[in-house]
């Protein structure tokens, strides 16, 4: 096996979220994407907020009783993607490690759970 291989290239990001969110300015360099996660947490908090004053029912929306609703679109959403953001690189150096040092089997690499280091 090729020592040090591609395992550089090995991101949890590249998805088509992350795509739009770098089209739409959101992601700062590679892998800063807590901006996106805050847009996102925003974005659904709002059509929440939106569909309880259609129905007719937002004051109840601001009562102790659905308060986790709203610490999960406003806190727990953006947390995520801050949490991508930081496991990210770390990620990637555990992988190139456990690769290097044999534990996954090289076919593994062949079979498209890894990048294959000899491409």
């Amino acid at each position: 096996m090729e020592e040090g291989g591609n395992f550089e290239e090995f991101s949890l990001f590249g998805g088509p979220l992350h795509r739009l969110g770098a089209r739409l300015g959101l992601v700062r360099g590679a892998t800063n994407a807590f901006a996106l996660g805050l847009a996102l947490g925003l974005l659904s908090w709002s059509i929440l907020l939106a569909l309880a004053i259609i129905e007719g029912v937002a004051p109840k929306l601001f009562s102790l009783s659905v308060i986790a609703a709203h610490v999960r679109l406003l806190v727990v959403i953006p947390l995520f993607f801050l949490c991508e953001s930081l496991l990210d690189s770390r990620l990637r150096e555990f992988v190139g490690l456990i690769v290097r040092s044999g534990v996954v089997p090289e076919n593994a690499c062949l079979s498209g759970l890894l990048p294959n280091p000899t491409a």
